[in-house]
């Protein structure tokens, strides 16, 4: 059992311990623990419940790979659609057979295309811009053409919904930093780790959003101690267990492996 602080000065009992991705699951799998924890969050805020009000929701998932999330939510609302954009074609040949065989495909649409790209889709196109887990991927993400895109392509009153692991841990940061340079020197390493890889804190995204007329709705920073076993790698057990050592001593943004955000465009 882990905590999560929703910033409302209320802690709350919550299973969120797959969400900074450091124990070993099935990323394609749209029942694995990150997105189990993406569906137990909007539960409890009211984008939830204009869900249920709205006879249709239209989702983009940037960064999609496999579609995981977005297959998630079309399983859980017969309202929502899905437009799914990855730069990888193998990523998208295999989504493209994931809604085949699960009888989605008219109602989640694979696109190949970068997100960077002003043009890939018209403005006030999405009810709902999913992040997940894609925009530590963007080194500076406040100069890149991103947060413009998702205003233009987010309708106003639509909403933002990042999920992303915590830049303003110490220990996740750290790590982060050694293991940027250690790719750049083992290229072996870069399956694993890309080197513009960044940890963005929760105040990072705050402002950059909101310089875009997106604002917070709700915050939460979650997963404060994280798996010490299938973590995959030998020094990621080590890295977890000194970030539960440490997460003793932290508190507010700094206390958590993974951030959810919900922002919605003024």
């Amino acid at each position: 059992m882990t905590w999560m602080d929703c910033g409302d000065g209320l802690w709350l009992a919550k299973r969120f311990a797959n969400l900074s991705g450091m124990c070993a699951m099935d990323y394609d799998d749209p029942r694995n623990g990150q997105c189990n924890d993406l569906v137990e969050f909007l539960r409890n805020t009211e984008v939830w419940n204009q869900f249920q009000k709205m006879s249709a929701v239209r989702v983009l998932e940037l960064g999609c790979g496999t579609g995981p999330f977005g297959r998630r939510l079309l399983a859980e609302h017969a309202s929502i659609t899905v437009v799914g954009v990855e730069i990888l074609p193998e990523r998208v040949a295999t989504l493209h057979r994931l809604l085949g065989e699960s009888g989605m495909s008219g109602r989640y649409q694979a696109v190949l295309g970068d997100i960077l790209d002003p043009a890939l889709f018209a403005a006030d196109s999405f009810d709902v811009i999913l992040a997940p887990s894609v925009l530590h991927h963007i080194e500076h993400l406040r100069q890149s053409a991103l947060p413009g895109n998702i205003r233009r392509w987010l309708r106003p009153g639509g909403f933002l919904l990042i999920l992303d692991p915590n830049g303003a841990n110490p220990v996740l940061q750290i790590s982060n930093q050694v293991m940027r340079q250690a790719v750049r020197f083992f290229k072996a390493l870069t399956p694993y780790k890309w080197p513009g890889e960044t940890m963005y804190t929760p105040a990072y995204f705050r402002r950059t959003f909101h310089g875009q007329g997106i604002m917070t709705i709700k915050s939460c920073v979650v997963s404060p101690r994280l798996p010490l076993h299938d973590t995959g790698a030998p020094m990621l057990g080590l890295r977890n267990r000194l970030n539960n050592l440490v997460a003793r001593l932290t508190w507010g943004d700094w206390h958590g492996a993974g951030q959810l955000s919900i922002f919605q465009r003024q």
